[in-house]
């Protein structure tokens, strides 16, 4: 049976986080369980410039990480995608998404898809209620089962930055207000995009990161200092040194999730980590950034507890087995398609 060719749109591992660069592998490695070549570096210019022939890509799988929300400029590029592909007769798929807040026309581009796959209930509800079924599989940042384990031996709080630039200052503030604590960014260096367009970014960053590691501590250095380079390297210091993480990015938390570290999510500017607790069964690991300023970091951020560890515990499971289900279904409906298009 030949190999499948699939093209992944909004590639977000171009946008240098280990968060997103560890979501991309996953898929790849998904992928490749099933037999099939995902085409990744692909961001949305080069997708947008693509005519998506027939005879090129079996298949597009569209990652809908950290965009559907609020109608905004992303969330109505996908929805659009989803139509330009339907109209190819290209089978399309739409992936680690979570969705909040959009109008009817954004919904009605998502019902283009052939299936969707989301990160959490709040938003497969969300979209059952525009009459879109949806199958939750936890973010894939989860599935990853090499993760580190935290060891319990770490004595240092961790806070990450945050996506919006106002939220990161007052976490790097309330850090350095804690003795011990340590501020980290999840931005990395970015692979090189498949079109190029995004590399001269790249070297742009090489200059950044040189000046960040000399000047003193601030959400500017932290962004642009890379002091790990991978999403491992990050991982294992997290598993060492930490003794709790204050997360300010929904991958913060999934990474603390994944590895059992201790952990406290900053509530964002969308639902998305309080949906993650919520069908975690751990919602009330879940503050804002208020609340969090008016009492202080946690000095120690509180252990799971029993149940809250069996909860982890099925949390993990599902999204490995979902992520695996997920890829399998996609791949043979992508090949059933193919047979009856050779057949006719």
């Amino acid at each position: 049976m030949a190999q499948l060719r699939i093209l992944l749109a909004n590639d977000t591992s171009l946008l240098g986080h280990f968060g997103s660069a560890l979501v991309v592998r996953r898929l790849v490695e998904l992928a490749g369980d099933q037999d099939a070549y995902l085409q990744t570096g692909w961001g949305w210019e080069r997708v947008e410039a693509e005519e998506f022939a027939a005879d090129r890509w079996d298949a597009v799988i569209v990652n809908g990480e950290g965009s559907i929300h609020h109608d905004s400029a992303t969330a109505r590029r996908v929805a659009r995608l989803a139509v330009r592909l339907a109209e190819a007769g290209l089978p399309a798929y739409l992936v680690n998404a979570s969705e909040e807040a959009n109008g009817a026309e954004v919904r009605a581009g998502l019902a283009a898809f052939r299936r969707c796959y989301v990160r959490d209930r709040a938003s497969a509800d969300s979209l059952a209620d525009a009459g879109i079924a949806a199958e939750v599989v936890p973010d894939l940042t989860l599935s990853w089962a090499d993760a580190p384990r935290w060891t319990g031996g770490g004595r240092r709080l961790y806070v990450t930055d945050a996506s919006e630039t106002k939220t990161s200052r007052r976490l790097f503030d309330l850090s350095q207000g804690h003795g011990g604590a340590r501020f980290v960014s999840l931005r990395t260096t970015p692979p090189h995009a498949a079109d190029g367009r995004a590399n001269r970014r790249r070297r742009g960053l090489f200059w950044k990161r040189l000046l960040a590691r000399v000047l003193p501590p601030s959400p500017w250095a932290a962004r642009y200092a890379d002091p790990f380079g991978s999403v491992e390297a990050f991982a294992r210091t997290l598993a060492e040194d930490a003794s709790g993480l204050v997360a300010g990015r929904y991958h913060g938390l999934c990474l603390a999730l994944r590895m059992r570290i201790p952990v406290l999510a900053v509530a964002g500017n969308t639902s998305k980590s309080g949906a993650l607790l919520a069908d975690a069964g751990l919602p009330a690991r879940e503050m804002t950034l208020d609340r969090l300023e008016a009492e202080g970091l946690p000095a120690p951020v509180p252990i799971y507890t029993a149940d809250e560890e069996r909860h982890l515990d099925a949390l993990l499971a599902h999204a490995e087995r979902g992520a695996h289900d997920m890829m399998q279904t996609i791949a043979a409906d992508i090949r059933d398609i193919r047979g009856a298009g050779a057949r006719t």
